[in-house]
């Protein structure tokens, strides 16, 4: 957060402080009230079958997180499609698995 330069160690502006923070609280309320969504990917985890999630909505609603909390320390393949078309993708997701 600070800089140091030989001895000499500086505090983060007031404008970055507010920044990381902005950034902190967006993630905690992003999360908040995500029981619902929880407990379906705890089912389909759960299920003993292979499952497929396609997660989509709106942007900036904390989607990325949720699966990110919820796959960690678990055995899980995280696949985040983008803009580049489908074959794109596609040769990204098999050179993820």
């Amino acid at each position: 957060m600070g800089c140091v330069s030989g001895s000499i160690y500086s505090l983060p502006s007031a404008e970055s402080l507010n920044f990381i923070l902005t950034k902190i609280m967006r993630m905690r309320i992003m999360f908040m009230n995500r029981k619902d969504e929880l407990a379906l990917l705890k089912k389909l985890y759960r299920s003993g079958k292979k499952e497929v999630l396609i997660l989509y909505g709106r942007r900036r609603v904390g989607k990325t997180e949720l699966v990110k909390r919820f796959i960690k320390n678990k055995p899980a393949i995280y696949f985040l499609a983008d803009r580049d078309g489908l074959k794109a993708n596609v040769r990204g997701f098999i050179a993820i698995t």
